[in-house]
């Protein structure tokens, strides 16, 4: 009898352990969703914010500019970031050249910079 209701509780106890381990995991990504799809920009503050020249190559992968960018202080995360712009329309039609970036702009505002999108609505 002992040993049934043990092993009732043990089951009880996993049962629970899943159950909080899916809803950890539920935050967890929803942090990482919010964090691709938000289109925020690193630094709210223009004033605080770096700014720097951005040189990218001919064949240049999106991670390597998003790296770029994360070592020069304009993004957090260069893994996010690159899902982020990978999101978005128009990333395969980046252009090699020298941009001004900043940690205040968005990613979305960064991606029609190294598209010259804004030369396409003028």
């Amino acid at each position: 009898m002992a040993e049934k209701v043990l092993h009732v509780i043990i089951k009880i106890l996993m049962y629970i352990f899943i159950v909080l381990l899916f809803i950890l995991l539920f935050v967890r990504m929803s942090g990482v969703g919010c964090a691709i799809f938000a289109d925020k920009p690193k630094d709210k503050n223009p004033q605080i914010a770096s700014e720097t020249v951005l040189v990218v190559e001919q064949g240049e992968s999106l991670l390597e500019i998003s790296k770029d960018l994360a070592e020069q202080g304009i993004v957090k995360n260069p893994y996010l970031f690159a899902i982020s712009l990978r999101c978005m329309d128009g990333y395969q039609n980046i252009r090699p050249g020298e941009y001004q970036v900043s940690s205040s702009e968005k990613p979305s505002e960064i991606l029609k910079q190294l598209t010259h999108e804004e030369e396409k609505i003028q």
